[in-house]
């Protein structure tokens, strides 16, 4: 009975070789997007928008999710001292885990503890992300037709301009506000805003609200 010997490689050259080839591909395509791809920016800061709700990149929302359930002085906890503790225990894994065996059987607590925080980190970052139970059904086309029978543009504009005064722009309030606050503007502007001119949108069933907010989600 013959036995199978596994072929090994040295991590030098060969393996430093492949990871450099595969860095370099990565590089490459990040490039290609960087030089022919373009990404939309949101409008000018406006300091007195005080409804602006800022969000980081989407690599970071599990983190910004993270600040909804640690609250005061445990923020601090969630956002630092836990994602600190974890990146440590991954520089620090060939030094403490040196068992070679791939299968799952035989790693069971380390390949669990590593699903259990990827499945952790998704689910955050999916919680974080654009989807609302507001217009996760709407029709930002209906909506868009409520946006002109209700003459909002006799008020707000479409330019992207920065106003310090007056109605906002709306050009990119799809990327600047949430769904949720949208759909609660319009019901009672003043109950979000102090001294708010705008009245509330009134003779529309709770669908039409809906997709008007889906129109200016679509406003990016």
């Amino acid at each position: 009975m013959s036995t199978k010997v596994r072929k090994e490689k040295p991590f030098y050259p060969d393996h430093l070789f492949t990871e450099a080839v595969v860095a370099l591909v990565v590089l490459a395509v990040v490039m290609l997007l960087a030089a022919f791809t373009v990404v939309p920016t949101e409008p000018i800061a406006n300091p007195t928008d005080t409804s602006y709700i800022p969000r980081p990149e989407w690599y970071f929302l599990f983190l910004f999710q993270a600040l909804k359930y640690f609250h005061g002085p445990a923020e601090v906890l969630g956002t630092f001292l836990l994602p600190t503790v974890f990146i440590l225990l991954l520089i620090l894994l060939p030094f403490y885990d040196r068992n070679p065996a791939k299968r799952w059987s035989k790693r069971p607590v380390a390949l669990s503890s590593a699903s259990v925080i990827l499945i952790g980190v998704i689910v955050l970052t999916f919680l974080a992300g654009p989807v609302s139970t507001v217009t996760l059904f709407a029709n930002p086309a209906h909506g868009k037709q409520i946006y002109a029978a209700k003459y909002c543009d006799s008020c707000h504009s479409l330019t992207g301009a920065a106003t310090t005064d007056g109605p906002p722009d709306l050009l990119h309030v799809g990327s600047r506000l949430e769904p949720q606050y949208i759909y609660d503007h319009f019901k009672n502007p003043s109950a979000l805003v102090k001294n708010s001119e705008m009245p509330p949108v009134t003779g529309l069933s709770d669908k039409d609200l809906k997709d008007l907010t889906a129109y200016m989600m679509s406003l990016k």
